[in-house]
């Protein structure tokens, strides 16, 4: 009897791991999509937590981004990013990072949230109030853009 406890303890905790480890790489992939006025946006998450991201045309590399004029300027900074599945929208941090003595420092935070709509497109709402949205509403409108999936980079 004990030996079947431990076996079902076992596969359960192994049934367990796969799933998580099939839910976590759900966002892994390029992005693109239009906002509200048109403008392209494009975001890469990788699976070792980094993210880079087109903004106003502009990319973000975000495993090697040469800062270019202000106090920071020639510095390499990086953004990675967290995801908790967990919560209803989705919610997504984007971690800014500056290569300070060859130590990572954490600099801000950009709070997210995200629902899938199915497995090749995904509504994203980034905050820039420094407060994670909730939920999708008209409140936060301009700040979300529906993404397709370009390249699942699996």
């Amino acid at each position: 009897m004990k030996f079947s406890k431990r076996i079902f303890l076992i596969l359960t905790l192994l049934f367990s791991c796969l799933i998580f480890s099939q839910d976590t790489s759900k966002i892994i992939g390029e992005w693109t999509g239009k906002d509200y006025t048109g403008n392209e946006g494009k975001f890469i998450f990788y699976d070792d937590n980094f993210a880079s991201m087109t903004i106003s045309g502009e990319f973000i590399d975000g495993k090697n981004y040469k800062i270019n004029g202000g106090k920071n300027d020639g510095k390499t900074a990086m953004l990675k990013y967290i995801v908790d599945y967990s919560t209803n929208p989705i919610s997504i941090d984007f971690i800014a990072l500056l290569l300070e003595n060859k130590k990572e420092v954490e600099k801000g935070r950009i709070l997210a949230i995200a629902k899938f709509i199915s497995d090749s497109e995904m509504k994203l709402s980034i905050s820039i109030t420094g407060k994670r949205d909730k939920d999708f509403n008209v409140e936060n409108f301009e700040n979300t853009i529906v993404l397709k999936r370009t390249n699942s980079l699996q």
